[in-house]
C-alpha cells in the first residue's frame, strides 16, 4: 500500500474487546513495526470511561516494544440487550428502560472518545439489524429498522447540537470526584456537557453558574433535581446535561 501512496495510514485488524496480551505478543514478532495505528474494539458492559483508563498502560506497553502510533477504535457499541445491565432491571431491547440506558451509555463513551482524542471511532450500529427485542445483535442501533430514533439517536445528536459552531477547550478541572465536565466555546456562548460515573447510587452536587441559559439533559428535558439557585444532582444513570452559558 505505501507502494502506491507513502503518506497512507495503515492500521492493524481490530482484535475483539481490549486483547492487550494478544496485541503485544503481535508487536513483539516486530510484524506491526510500520503500521500506523493499532485497531481496537472495545466492547463492554461497564462504565465506558473504563476505557480512557485502560488506555495510558496500553499506550505505555506500545512504546516499551519501540512503537509509536495510533490507538483507533474501529468497532464499539452498546446493544440495547444485555449489554446495557441486567435483564430483570432492564427488560429487553425494545423495552424504553434498556433503550435509555442504551443511549446513556452510547453518549458518554462519545465523550469519553472525545476527551481523549481517539483519531478514529466507529459505533456499530446505526440501524437495528432486526425486530428480535430478545436478539442482542438485533439491537445495536441508534435507529429501529423502520428509521425512527431510537433514544440513543437522540443523544447524539444532542451532543453534536452542542458542539456545532463551537471549538473544544477540554475538561474543566477542580470537579467534584466522579464528575466529568467538557467545554465548548463560541461566538457568543460557550457550551458545557455535565456528566457522572460515580458508583451507582451516588448522587454528585453540581452548581451552574449564575448566568446558565439553557439546561437540558441528553434527551431534551429540564434536570428534575434542579433549583431555581442553579444548583442539581447527577447520577451515573442520568447521562449528561449540556449547559450553555454567554461569553
Amino acid at each position: 500500500m505505501r507502494t502506491a501512496d507513502p503518506a497512507v495510514k495503515i492500521t492493524t485488524g481490530g482484535v475483539a474487546d481490549t486483547d492487550f496480551d494478544y496485541v503485544m505478543n503481535m508487536l513483539r514478532t516486530g510484524k506491526a513495526a510500520k503500521v500506523s495505528a493499532i485497531g481496537l474494539h472495545p466492547y463492554r458492559m461497564t462504565n465506558p470511561e473504563t476505557f480512557a483508563t485502560q488506555l495510558p498502560t496500553f499506550k505505555g506497553m506500545m512504546q516499551a516494544v519501540g512503537l509509536n502510533a495510533e490507538v483507533w477504535d474501529t468497532e464499539w457499541g452498546y446493544s440495547a440487550y444485555r449489554d446495557i445491565g441486567d435483564v430483570a432491571t432492564y427488560g429487553n431491547g425494545h423495552d424504553a428502560r434498556a433503550m435509555r440506558r442504551q443511549a446513556v451509555l452510547t453518549v458518554r463513551k462519545m465523550l469519553t472518545q472525545i476527551t481523549i482524542n481517539t483519531p478514529v471511532s466507529i459505533l456499530y450500529d446505526l440501524v437495528n439489524d432486526g425486530t428480535d427485542p430478545l436478539n442482542r445483535e438485533h439491537n445495536f442501533g441508534l435507529l429501529n429498522t423502520d428509521l425512527s430514533d431510537k433514544p440513543a439517536m437522540v443523544a447524539v445528536r444532542s451532543l453534536y447540537t452542542a458542539q456545532n459552531g463551537r471549538v473544544l477547550k477540554g475538561f474543566q478541572p477542580n470537579v467534584p470526584p466522579g464528575l466529568h465536565v467538557l467545554r465548548w466555546d463560541g461566538g457568543a456562548t460557550k457550551c458545557f456537557a455535565i456528566w457522572s460515573d460515580a458508583p451507582a447510587g451516588a448522587r454528585v452536587k453540581v452548581t451552574l453558574p449564575s448566568t446558565s441559559s439553557i439546561i437540558k439533559m441528553w434527551d431534551g428535558s429540564t434536570p428534575s433535581t434542579l433549583t431555581a439557585g442553579k444548583q442539581m444532582y447527577l447520577q451515573e444513570t442520568d447521562g449528561p446535561v449540556f449547559v450553555t452559558v454567554p461569553n
